[in-house]
């Protein structure tokens, strides 16, 4: 009689040490999701100080920056100007990319018969002739759109995404005229972070109780059930030994190994995967 009392308030203990550990476990892997974290903001600046302008590759993932600056003196565009066909002083995309006959989606600053003509993610903005003498065009692409001043004055804007970029290129590649020509690039790093310390922290709390949780749930699921303590305590009154048996433990099967399977791969696979949609 003493063996079933102290069996049946251990079961509810027991059940109550789980369900403790579960809702700490959850909680924690809610507050993991919900706990910030430290984002980086990497910079991109073409060409690199002190060196002339070289045409390279950069491709970005995601393909457009969160903020785009570029700046194209007229100096460079007078020297495109110069050959037959003129040329590009800028572009953030490689010609070939796109369909035929559409407008870039990168940005294009180019010259041709005295013409400047500056294109961002798939439309015209200025199309204008060359000025004479010293200038300097900017284009500034962020969120609220884009925009394309001269020595200060607007020139043409729209309420279009930042150009995509795949590489900084110019027609002028490493030579003279291509002295003052530069790009700075926001790169969207949303998925570059590091956890801050309260990240950490519930990480390794949420883990603890997790494993806490199945081992307990382990080594008590094959203890002494209720019902064979009930049944012992009967079978063994008369002698005044009271019996009990085992639980079955459960038997792991294919879909068992498949999940574990699974879930080891992903947590592999899942870091590189910077977009699961």
């Amino acid at each position: 009689m003493l063996a079933a009392a102290d069996s049946e308030r251990t079961v509810p203990a027991r059940a109550g040490v789980l369900a403790g550990l579960a809702a700490l476990t959850l909680v924690a892997a809610i507050g993991v999701l919900l706990a910030p974290v430290v984002a980086q903001d990497p910079v991109v600046s073409w060409p690199p100080a002190g060196q002339p302008a070289r045409s390279t590759v950069l491709p970005l993932v995601p393909y457009r920056p969160l903020t785009l600056a570029a700046q194209v003196p007229c100096a460079a565009l007078s020297a495109l100007d110069q050959r037959t066909d003129g040329g590009d002083a800028l572009r953030t995309l490689p010609a070939t990319a796109g369909r035929p006959g559409r407008l870039s989606q990168g940005l294009v600053v180019a010259v041709s018969h005295g013409v400047v003509q500056v294109t961002a993610s798939g439309r015209t903005l200025v199309r204008e002739a060359l000025p004479a003498g010293g200038c300097t065009y900017r284009v500034l692409a962020d969120a609220g759109g884009v925009r394309v001043l001269r020595d200060g004055a607007p020139q043409g804007s729209a309420s279009l995404q930042v150009p995509e970029v795949g590489e900084l290129a110019t027609d002028l590649d490493g030579q003279p005229a291509a002295a003052g020509l530069a790009v700075s690039l926001h790169t969207d790093a949303r998925y570059e972070s590091t956890p801050t310390s309260l990240k950490t922290g519930l990480l390794v709390v949420c883990a603890g109780a997790l494993l806490m949780l199945l081992g307990l749930a382990w080594l008590w699921w094959g203890g002494q059930a209720m019902s064979g303590a009930s049944s012992g305590a009967l079978s063994g009154a008369s002698s005044g030994v009271i019996s009990g048996r085992r639980a079955p433990r459960p038997r792991l099967n294919v879909a068992d190994a498949v999940l574990v399977t699974v879930s080891a791969v992903w947590v592999l696979l899942a870091p590189t995967n910077f977009d699961d949609s």
